[in-house]
Parts: C-alpha cells; sequence; structure tokens
C-alpha cells in the first residue's frame, strides 16, 4: 500500500496555488498508473528511460510523473478558472480513493 507522506502547493506567477506535488512513501508503479488512467484519457511514454504519464480528466485537472519516482502532480489545466482550489481538491480525492484500493 502507498501513502500520502507530503503535499506541496507549486504557486504560479501570481501566487495562486494551481499545481499541488504528491510525495508518497514508496514509488509510482506501472500498475498505480494504469489505475489512475481508467477515468481519465492516459498518455504512458515507456520508451523513454524512466516512463513518463499524463492522464488528462474531464474535470479540468491532470495528473502527471514518472514511473518509479516517489512524487507526482495534479495540475489545473485552465489557471483562471475561478473554482480551481475546488477542481484540484476532486483531483486529490480522486487520487486518494485509488490509493485506497490498490
Amino acid at each position: 500500500m502507498i501513502s500520502v507522506v507530503n503535499i506541496k502547493d507549486i504557486l504560479n506567477c501570481v501566487g495562486d496555488p494551481f499545481i499541488k506535488e504528491i510525495t508518497f512513501d514508496s514509488s509510482i508503479t506501472k500498475e498505480i498508473i494504469f489505475k489512475l488512467g481508467e477515468d481519465g484519457d492516459l498518455e504512458y511514454l515507456d520508451r523513454l528511460k524512466k516512463p513518463f504519464f499524463k492522464i488528462s480528466y474531464p474535470e479540468n485537472y491532470l495528473i502527471k510523473g514518472v514511473e518509479g519516482n516517489n512524487s507526482l502532480r495534479i495540475i489545473l489545466k485552465d489557471p483562471e478558472l475561478k473554482n480551481g482550489d475546488i477542481i484540484i481538491k476532486k483531483g486529490f480525492n480522486y487520487l486518494l480513493s485509488i490509493l485506497e484500493n490498490i
């Protein structure tokens, strides 16, 4: 089981958090990546030395990271949205719900 150990806001140029970096207690596996990709549009680039993934969700956020790393990012697709913080929280809650079932 993988658990969250740290959550860091990544701020844009005006100080608004529209990216969250999530750090885990272990590495992100291919199984986790494909499980997260079930409800989104998964791009998985396994020809790289360390496979990169990006998952776009219709709720206006995406999750991206590198297989084998212990962190990933949840990113608001349109930082100008007034309810961006709610969308980022939705992405984080979705991520947690998937991890609980792995």
